[in-house]
């Protein structure tokens, strides 16, 4: 049987996990119903797990190092489990350098998102400096595979890092319908739903909230999601400061059962980030027929198709955010078309589809091994 060790920064279960832990669950989950032996190394950081159960499957699980250590300490780790292949997931843009012990026959590095600037919105000054310079390790595993989440990151590894583009395989993320709908809610209701984080500039939409307020009758606004509580917490008061308390519901760590009731019932998902490299909440709102306006941050023009189930906007272009999503708020017959398209399109990115992807390139690989 073949060994598969997956890397990923942030074990699974963390109260932190974002889009790269969603990634990488289905990936775990897609490799051992195709007959692989998967392990999971990540970092030792919040509540220690040996397992983790994926839909029935156990998923064995080593932990090394913090969430800063991880990347000196893992590639020792990973050589002494003896794996086939490693896949790196770099949620967190800093390989874990397992090429350099030549950990594994074959390496594949799952690359998120190419974070840039956002390291220095996020980071004090010398961790954002230490991740921005690890992440150009990036150039000294050439030999590796590399898989994108979408197009948008292909061509930054492409650009950045002078992979060929024939070297790049982009696999999307998954995401499948909930197995109850709720029905869409009976007044006007506009929501971001995802991580709480500066670089996902959600006092967009509370500035958002405070333009739309004077026009849109019965107007409610809801902000759910976890992450950073001192983030959360600004929002809190900057939600007073501006006066639209009394329309703005602030949420937090929501449930799996909550988080589909609130996007099946909103009008609209709003979505200000800063960079996505995909963005699966964007995505899930699709699924349950919810017409997303989102800036133009990246990846986000793989999940939203301009003007058919949602709208791409300038990023940082608050009036136009407004102005797009009053269009969707108060044209119900507009909205329900796109409504219909957003079911539609999401269909493409099924986790019958994300399988049978990642199975085509397992099989390339396995065949040589």
């Amino acid at each position: 049987m073949v060994k598969v060790l997956i890397i990923n920064w942030k074990c699974l279960l963390d109260a932190r996990a974002g889009g790269a832990e969603y990634y990488v669950r289905n990936l775990a989950r897609a490799l051992i119903e195709q007959g692989y032996r998967v392990t999971l190394l990540c970092s030792r950081c919040g509540q220690v797990h040996d397992k983790i159960e994926i839909d029935g499957y156990e998923l064995p699980v080593h932990h090394c190092g913090t969430m800063y250590s991880i990347h000196l300490v893992a590639p020792y780790v990973a050589k002494s489990l003896r794996p086939d292949v490693v896949i790196e997931s770099l949620g967190g843009g800093v390989p874990y350098n397992t090429t350099l012990l030549n950990c594994g026959r074959y390496r594949i590095l799952l690359i998120h998102h190419i974070h840039t600037l956002q390291y220095f919105i996020e980071e004090p000054l010398h961790r954002a400096v230490g991740a921005y310079v690890g992440e150009l390790l990036t150039t000294l595993h050439r030999s590796a595979i590399f898989v994108t989440v979408s197009r948008y990151v292909k061509s930054e590894v492409q650009r950045r890092y002078g992979i060929p583009r024939s070297r790049i395989t982009v696999i999307n993320p998954c995401t499948d319908s909930p197995k109850e709908l709720h029905p869409k809610s009976s007044t006007p209701t506009i929501t971001y739903l995802g991580r709480v984080m500066r670089y996902k500039f959600i006092d967009h939409v509370l500035y958002l909230t405070k333009l739309l307020k004077p026009h849109i009758p019965e107007l409610r606004v809801i902000v759910a999601g976890r992450g950073n509580y001192v983030e959360f917490t600004r929002l809190r008061e900057l939600a007073m400061k501006w006066g639209i308390g009394d329309v703005l519901e602030l949420r937090w760590c929501v449930s799996e059962f909550e988080k589909w009731r609130i996007l099946s019932s909103s009008w609209v998902y709003v979505l200000t980030s800063f960079r996505e490299g995909f963005s699966i909440t964007a995505l899930e709102a699709e699924t349950v027929g919810t017409p997303v306006v989102a800036y133009d941050c990246g990846g986000v023009r793989d999940c939203v198709v301009d003007g058919l189930t949602g709208y791409v906007v300038p990023w940082g272009d608050v009036a136009e955010l407004a102005k797009r999503t009053y269009t969707l708020v108060t044209d119900s017959k507009l909205r329900t078309k796109f409504s219909t398209m957003c079911r539609e399109w999401s269909r493409l990115f099924s986790y019958r589809n994300f399988r049978y992807r990642w199975s085509r390139l397992m099989d390339s690989i396995v065949s040589t091994i």
